[in-house]
């Protein structure tokens, strides 16, 4: 019975760069491993993929390369553009530069695309959707070529998505009481009949597989819990739900996936149709507005947890093992109001919204015990150019993208191999990294004004630009420096010295007519609320020539001050000074 590996991929923003670095190193070590394994009991196989925001995004594309195999770029029309032509027309997980997790997150989602939104849009969201969605339709397809499966792949695939549902569906919960007998007698009092709560955190469940003829399904599966009847013990039961006829789409997983990687604000939320679930879950029918899914859950690991007790049979967890994927660990949260001696209103306003935060995120399986190995691959702090101005820092250049999907390559390179790595994984994958494919600099760029041509210089030369800074641009000494010295302005000012002048323009001009958009907006609603009022009691020529003023002057003048000012902060914030 092969080994049997659960892979939980955490949210990352542009640092999916480096999560997509990792992913490829330990596929291919995978595949080299059951290439030499001379028994079943030797291989290693991935059953189970979770991932949230980024790391949702890569587990859905990874579900359909894993288990379709290789897959052409397609051909349709409206995606033969200039960047369509510059990739090669084949996709592989098994090459280190040409794969379809290398594609998306190094050379496809670059700052000056994403920037590039209708003035009509921009009040939707800062970035462009569209970019995203056209990369989502190019690398998940809707009807994937079947070629051979990925070495590293079970037959089924079972993946788990974080989401997060701004609309909420309501969980009723009766509470009724007729006595044992099922009939209410005389002397006992009913109960309310019902009472909801409303649920925000959400999740999307599915099996990938390739059928007996060879071709591709994937089904939703959903649980419920239920009360065994000899132990009456509560056991958890996964199964189909609804329409058992209607196969899941690739569509409808591209979907999830997009809605899990919408960033808030950043990207437009998604409206998604959902068709129901088991048990409470049955009355989820319908269209909602989705947004980030790392909102509520960044770290899937529980919902991995959760599909891998559904999977493995009693007694079967030494051939159990979690890989968890994520730039860096998470830490133990700094409560402010704990760091203050005199606790003012802005302190404990400040201490209750992060405690509200942290607390939405914390998830119920941290309070049990994993039942086997979970093995980590995650960054040193300030190794990573994508980690400068929280996790955005990597849509700003290809180079800054190619630089941590190598820094991954390496990361994983070294959990395979060297002895003092903590998570031991070489003891699970055996495979020499020396045989592996090189890790090598395919971008063609300046780095420092020159030209740089090999993997070496480029990750001295990059690397520096990770290092935390001071306000006046000051790299910080690693081991002594207070995270009260650090600047993140000044360290984005940094990485803008290796972006070209046409993308600085751009950047600033997009981000000034997004404060002109937004201006607009709050106008549009403060003039619908003013007239809303004046409605309400018999027409005032005073308050018309009010009216008529804040129109024609005030709002123009407090515009174009506030439009003067950002620029002027924008250029001596983000720009590096002379």
């Amino acid at each position: 019975m092969p080994k049997k590996l659960a892979v939980v991929i955490s949210g990352a923003v542009s640092l999916g760069s480096y999560e997509a670095g990792v992913m490829y190193e330990v596929l291919e070590a995978i595949a080299r491993h059951n290439e030499k394994a001379t028994s079943d009991d030797e291989r290693i196989e991935i059953d189970v993929i979770t991932g949230a925001s980024a790391g949702g995004m890569t587990a859905c594309i990874l579900a359909q390369h894993l288990i379709c195999g290789d897959q052409s770029l397609p051909n349709s029309p409206s995606l033969q553009d200039s960047y369509n032509n510059a990739l090669p027309n084949k996709t592989s997980l098994r090459e280190p530069y040409n794969n379809p997790l290398y594609n998306v997150w190094v050379k496809e989602v670059d700052i000056t695309k994403l920037l590039d939104v209708a003035v009509s849009e921009q009040k939707f969201s800062l970035l462009q959707t569209k970019v995203v969605e056209e990369i989502g339709e190019r690398y998940l397809q809707d009807k994937p070529k079947m070629n051979e499966k990925h070495p590293a792949a079970a037959p089924q695939i079972y993946v788990g998505i974080a989401m997060s549902n701004l609309s909420g569906f309501n969980f009723s919960i009766s509470t009724d009481y007729a006595g044992s007998s099922g009939e209410q007698t005389e002397g006992e009092t009913k109960g309310t009949e019902k009472f909801s709560y409303t649920r925000y955190k959400d999740q999307f469940f599915c099996i990938a597989s390739r059928d007996e003829s060879g071709d591709a399904t994937l089904v939703e599966i959903d649980r419920e819990t239920k009360r065994d009847p000899e132990t009456h013990q509560s056991i958890i039961q996964w199964d189909t739900f609804g329409d058992k006829s209607r196969d899941t789409t690739w569509r409808e997983l591209r979907e999830v996936g997009l809605s899990s990687g919408a960033f808030p604000f950043a990207f437009k939320a998604r409206k998604i149709k959902r068709f129901g679930g088991l048990g409470k879950r049955g009355d989820r029918i319908g269209e909602y507005i989705y947004t980030d899914g790392g909102v509520f859950e960044n770290e899937p690991i529980g919902m991995a947890k959760t599909l891998v007790e559904n999977i493995d049979q009693p007694g079967s967890s030494s051939n159990r093992y979690y890989l968890y994927i994520a730039p860096g660990l998470r830490e133990l949260s700094k409560n402010p109001f704990t760091q203050k001696k005199d606790a003012d209103f802005l302190v404990i306003g400040t201490a209750l919204l992060n405690s509200i935060f942290q607390q939405s995120r914390f998830q119920d399986w941290v309070m049990e015990d994993m039942d086997a190995p979970v093995f980590s691959i995650t960054a040193d702090d300030f190794k990573l150019i994508g980690d400068v101005f929280s996790a955005f820092g990597g849509f700003l250049e290809e180079k800054f993208r190619a630089y941590d999907y190598n820094i991954g390559r390496e990361r994983a390179r070294y959990e395979l191999s060297d002895p003092a790595a903590t998570s031991q994984l070489k003891d699970l994958i055996k495979v020499e990294v020396d045989d592996m494919p090189p890790i090598e600099w395919e971008v063609s760029c300046k780095i420092g004004g020159k030209n740089v041509k090999n993997w070496e210089e480029a990750r001295i030369k990059l690397g520096e630009l990770a290092q935390p800074r001071s306000k006046e641009g000051k790299a910080l000494d690693l081991e002594n420096y207070q995270p009260a010295e650090r600047d993140q302005f000044a360290e984005l000012r940094e990485l803008m010295k290796e972006v070209s002048v046409e993308t600085q323009n751009k950047i600033i001009q997009q981000l000034n007519l997004r404060l002109e958009s937004l201006i607009d907006l709050a106008s549009e609603y403060l003039m619908r609320h003013h007239q809303a009022g004046d409605d309400s009691s018999a027409p005032n020529i005073l308050s018309q020539v009010k009216l008529g003023t804040i129109k024609k002057v005030g709002i123009p003048l407090i515009k174009g001050a506030l439009m003067w000012a950002f620029k002027f902060w924008l250029e001596r914030t983000i720009l590096p000074q002379k």
